[in-house]
């Protein structure tokens, strides 16, 4: 160091003339212990050639008191061609406290704050007050205390299973770009219900010198809720024009509420009233469904409840008889409309064409509403194998690979509605959603819709408030029909499903259980 400014001598309360020194790097000296490679680092970056570089690390002043540190190293050829440089040195320490360096926020908005290791099973190592009443969890209740302390040997624990995956990938972006990600997502309280948080991760270094994931979040669970209200009221209105009897299942209250009803009058005083899901549902099926679908329609709930995407040789789609009013019994098509990773809608439309005593009591292929039997779909689907789209026997010729990608992930929804952020997170599985993806999945959609309407069959994806879903009943698919149980589709899968596209594991895993399932059940 060939100058010392009066600032920084009085900052580490020494003598410009004690860190001056052409033959050795006193500064280095006064750099903490364990970030002695950061400081390092820095250092070998400056010989690199002209630049700015930065790094932050602790330095111990004369009096014994650690401070945290940012420099910003700008290096300079000079005239005689030598690197020269000069820094910056700013005193972050206030900002970092004893907690990391975003404790300020906790002073100034109620966050919740959480630090937790960056291994593969990230470890909670603190958490602090606001966090925990956001979570529920109190130190005075016995069962509270032991289940958050098992959460802390794994925070995917306080994450809903359909969101670990998001999350596990916003880490994994996180630690490789070394960049904060913000964004919102869902935790699970103490009593199993979630809270909506929307906050930022970033990854830092600690006192001992270790890596740690910090986050900050706001509670906004309440206005989430009112958005998804909102929304659920316009499916509503869109819904109830094409179906006799609406219910609405939240798993994560496990509630049903009636919300409509085409010729139910006998239902309209527990119109928009939460109850508990299985007795509500189990009393339903006995009073209205036909006696001979009763176990069918149970099974089916059963997996729904369980959160099973592809239990064996059912689907989202169930025909069964429905008894009126008068004892008559009508056929009768049910199936689940995903709103959110928790709230479905559960939809009855009377009048059912079921072809045979058979079909009745049995799940349709995934998304068939019955129809008119021999009517063949112009639009063929190929998901075993990689995946592909026919038009009255031609292939699609997709010019956009996203969007047939899109298509792909409608196919495997299986009718359920892809928002735009849950599709950017398939599409682009190491971007997190921001301006720029939702302008990029906004011209894939556009570029889907027009590839459609070019084919004539745009009618096949419909699109409500920015969400999308496959009118399945309008296609035919190698998966549904598979899934329907059919002895004549048995054989269709044969090892692979959806092979250009990696998302399509999980699907493709629960195929394969189905088919080791199958072969425990009859062995040759």
């Amino acid at each position: 160091m060939t100058y010392a400014s009066k600032n920084l001598c009085d900052l580490l309360g020494v003598a410009a003339a004690e860190l001056e020194s052409s033959d050795a790097d006193a500064y280095a000296a006064h750099v903490h212990a364990d970030d002695q490679e950061v400081y390092a680092g820095l250092v070998a970056n400056a010989g690199k050639g002209p630049g700015t570089y930065s790094a932050q690390y602790r330095l111990v002043t004369a009096d014994g008191r650690m401070l945290h540190t940012n420099d910003t190293l700008t290096v300079e050829m000079t005239e005689e061609g030598e690197l020269s440089g000069y820094s910056v040195l700013a005193d972050i320490t206030e900002l970092t406290g004893e907690i990391g360096g975003l404790k300020f926020l906790s002073d100034t908005v109620p966050c919740g704050f959480i630090k937790y290791t960056c291994d593969t099973t990230p470890q909670v190592t603190y958490i602090n007050q606001k966090m925990l009443e956001i979570l529920g969890f109190s130190e005075k209740d016995r069962f509270s205390s032991e289940y958050l302390e098992m959460c802390k040997r794994n925070i995917f624990l306080l994450v809903p299973v359909e969101e670990r995956r998001r999350f596990g990938l916003y880490l994994k972006l996180v630690y490789r770009r070394e960049a904060p990600i913000a964004g919102e997502m869902a935790m699970l309280r103490s009593d199993g219900t979630p809270a909506y948080l929307f906050g930022w991760v970033t990854k830092t270094v600690n006192d001992q010198g270790v890596e740690e994931f910090q986050s900050v979040c706001m509670d906004v669970t309440e206005r989430h809720l009112d958005k998804t209200r909102r929304d659920a009221e316009r499916y509503l209105t869109a819904l109830s024009e094409a179906y006799d009897l609406i219910f609405e299942y939240d798993l994560g209250s496990c509630t049903v509420k009636y919300l409509f009803g085409r010729g139910f009058p006998e239902l309209q005083w527990v119109q928009g009233i939460p109850m508990k899901m299985d007795d509500v549902t189990d009393r339903w099926i006995a009073s209205t469904v036909d006696r001979q679908d009763r176990e069918a329609m149970r099974a089916f709930f059963s997996d729904f409840f369980q959160n099973k995407p592809m239990p064996s040789g059912r689907s989202s789609v169930i025909r069964f008889g429905m008894q009126s009013s008068d004892g008559e019994v009508r056929p009768c098509s049910g199936q689940f409309v995903k709103i959110d990773q928790f709230v479905s809608l559960f939809c009855c439309k009377r009048g059912a064409d079921v072809a045979s005593d058979g079909a009745k009591g049995n799940p349709s292929a995934e998304g068939a509403l019955p129809g008119d039997a021999d009517e063949v779909p112009r639009v063929q689907i190929r998901t075993f194998g990689f995946f592909d789209v026919f038009v009255d026997g031609k292939p699609i010729a997709f010019r956009n690979e996203k969007s047939k990608e899109l298509f792909a992930l409608l196919v495997d929804r299986r009718g359920g509605f892809v928002s735009s952020s849950e599709a950017i997170s398939f599409l682009w599985e190491d971007e997190p959603v921001s301006p720029v993806t939702l302008s990029r999945y906004r011209k894939v959609a556009l570029r889907l819709k027009n590839i459609l309407d070019e084919y004539a069959i745009s009618d096949v994806v419909e699109n409500v408030n920015g969400k999308r879903r496959l009118a399945t009943e309008k296609v035919s698919c190698d998966l549904y029909d598979y899934l329907s149980g059919r002895e004549e589709f048995a054989q269709l899968f044969k090892g692979s499903y959806l092979s250009n596209y990696s998302w399509g594991e999980t699907t493709l895993a629960g195929l394969l259980g189905d088919v080791s399932h199958a072969t425990d059940r009859n062995p040759s």
